[in-house]
């Protein structure tokens, strides 16, 4: 499924729990419930385990990612407010198309 991130194409992929668990390995992020590929602009969803909690997660890393601040020497505190400006900034939209993808999955 194609969807929009603040202009920019990604892809939602739901993926049986075999090959959900061998991309897993390969991305190494084992042991996780779902999974957001920003280098490719991909979230990655096991088919038993979509809940809107779940997506919501991996659009929040999805929106975070276009913060640009990995390479910024933030403190705690301030790293706080760049999470708390960019969920009232664009919250609304990350629970508008969290609700959209599981509409869609239905």
């Amino acid at each position: 499924m194609k969807i929009s991130v603040l202009g920019y194409p990604w892809e939602i992929k739901v993926l049986g729990e075999a090959e959900f668990v061998k991309s897993t390995k390969r991305m190494k992020t084992e042991g996780c419930a779902a999974f957001t590929s920003i280098s490719d602009r991909q979230i990655f969803l096991m088919e038993k385990n979509i809940t809107k909690q779940i997506v919501i997660h991996e659009f929040t890393h999805a929106f975070y990612s276009y913060l640009c601040i990995e390479s910024a020497e933030l403190s705690p505190l301030q790293q706080e407010e760049v999470f708390c400006e960019m969920m009232a900034t664009h919250g609304e939209t990350v629970l508008k198309l969290s609700n959209k993808v599981l509409r869609r999955l239905k």
